[in-house]
């Protein structure tokens, strides 16, 4: 009898323990987030950590927010000090001597969003200038780009800055998402309490703000978590293409006009040249995108005022064609410093030329 049982016993399957079960679907599970998180770092790129101080501003009767002059904060881990005219780079003498002054004017892709101060449009616009110059240290490009900048914010940044910084070029540069522009009085109205907000929070960098910023942090540890939180935020938007709705599109349009009037005019009036750079959406490089419509016809308004204008579509479509990606921040969408460089030097061969023709 007991070696029936033994035999029967050998014969019967045995069924996994609940608690073998459990650790056998748990390793499943991590495998699958770590395949999933390697499969996201290889596609799209590795998240940046953001580092404190933040960007903080504070309110401004006709630009809404400007940043604080003396400030130093971060972009990502990269450090940026304000100089005294709040914008970003080094101090700009007060008389230029022989200094060839040009200003760009923009908003975070002049700025500099997520790169060094050697790696933004103004400053390789300065190093191609001089480069072409044999080195004359002639050349001097400021960087007059403030993140979240409007058209009209840009301008009013020109009329502040123009006699005191006196140049001789100044590059207006535009994105289709100008056309939205922000509503400045309101926000300078929300903004009068504070003496400074941290510029991504909306709110002083305390309390529930710093807290939320800090959870967004942990967030960031994880390509495959942000890329979900972006798809997820994209859905629930119900629009996952970067464009504007018509009647907003139409309406920024029709202000873009007269803001390019204004500034031909304030190049006139100064003493300046005045020229337009048209920075492409990064989804537009790689395929057909509704905001490609949107540059030309922006170029095309520029055209009627006279205003010359440089598309820098092709510099970027051939980086993005020669990676096989767009040359972007990953989960940032800003433009990396090899796009920046190509961007300035496209710029700088455009303002050479110029120079070489008003010589002649």
């Amino acid at each position: 009898m007991s070696d029936q049982s033994q035999l029967a016993g050998d014969a019967s399957p045995r069924r996994p323990r609940p608690h073998n079960r459990l650790a056998a679907l748990a390793l499943s599970l991590l495998t699958a987030l770590a395949l999933g998180e390697v499969g996201v770092r290889s596609t799209i790129g590795s998240p940046l950590a953001e580092r404190t101080p933040l960007l903080l501003v504070r309110t401004h009767p006709t630009r809404g927010w400007e940043m604080l002059p003396g400030e130093v904060h971060y972009t990502y881990h990269h450090a940026v000090a304000v100089n005294s005219l709040g914008l970003r780079g080094g101090e700009v003498a007060q008389t230029k001597g022989v200094e060839r002054r040009i200003l760009v004017l923009g908003d975070s892709l002049v700025y500099g969003q997520g790169v060094g101060d050697d790696e933004t449009v103004p400053h390789y616009l300065e190093r191609a200038l001089r480069s072409a110059a044999g080195g004359d240290g002639a050349w001097r490009v400021i960087n007059g780009g403030l993140r979240g900048y409007g058209t009209a914010q840009e301008l009013a940044l020109l009329d502040e800055l123009a006699e005191r910084i006196d140049p001789d070029v100044v590059v207006l540069v535009w994105y289709w998402n100008d056309l939205a522009e922000p509503p400045v009085e309101r926000v300078a109205e929300r903004l009068a309490p504070w003496e400074a907000v941290a510029f991504d929070l909306g709110a002083p960098f305390a309390g529930s703000a710093r807290l939320r910023w800090r959870a967004t942090q942990v967030l960031r540890k994880s390509a495959l978590l942000m890329f979900l939180h972006d798809r997820f935020k994209a859905r629930s938007g119900g629009n996952q293409e970067p464009t504007l709705k018509e009647p907003v599109a139409e309406a920024g349009f029709e202000r873009l006009a007269a803001h390019l009037d204004r500034f031909v005019a304030a190049g006139a009036l100064r003493g300046f040249r005045p020229l337009m750079a048209i920075v492409p959406e990064s989804a537009s490089l790689r395929r057909a995108h509704p905001t490609r419509e949107m540059a030309l016809r922006a170029a095309s308004l520029a055209a009627a005022s006279d205003l010359e204008v440089i598309d820098l579509h092709e510099p970027l479509a051939e980086l993005a064609a020669a990676a096989g990606r767009a040359p972007i921040i990953p989960f940032d969408g800003h433009y990396l410093p090899n796009a920046n460089r190509a961007m300035a030097e496209t710029i700088a061969a455009r303002i050479l030329a110029q120079e070489g023709d008003a010589g002649r």
